[in-house]
């Protein structure tokens, strides 16, 4: 279903249901990080050192042994391409796989895992 979808959703529907050829290359760039070696999907929090709320996410992640990838957008050297390109409008932004969470709580997330 694509009627009302925001782009990362409609890149999530491409690469799902056809495959990852059909992404630009940054997309391709961004999203390899959300898989681990063997292409399972991986909890990726995009942030910053200083954001109150990507500081609580990542300590409650840890103290309930969740994985997760932690990206500081600021500290990235391409980090306007990574904004543009993943539509990042604050932080955090969370992903899991092709998938963005709706949400910033441990349920939002556990719910697309």
């Amino acid at each position: 279903q694509a009627v009302g979808a925001g782009r990362s959703d409609l890149v999530r529907l491409l690469a799902v249901n056809l495959n990852e050829a059909y992404l630009t290359n940054s997309e391709a760039k961004f999203y390899k990080r959300h898989f681990d070696a063997s292409g399972k999907p991986q909890i990726v929090l995009y942030g910053t050192d200083w954001c109150p709320t990507c500081a609580g996410l990542r300590k409650e992640m840890r103290s309930k042994g969740m994985d997760f990838v932690d990206i500081d957008v600021e500290k990235s050297a391409d980090s306007n391409e990574m904004i543009s390109t993943m539509e990042i409008p604050g932080y955090p932004a969370i992903w899991v796989g092709y998938r963005r969470v709706r949400g910033l709580t441990i349920g939002d997330i556990k719910a697309l895992l």
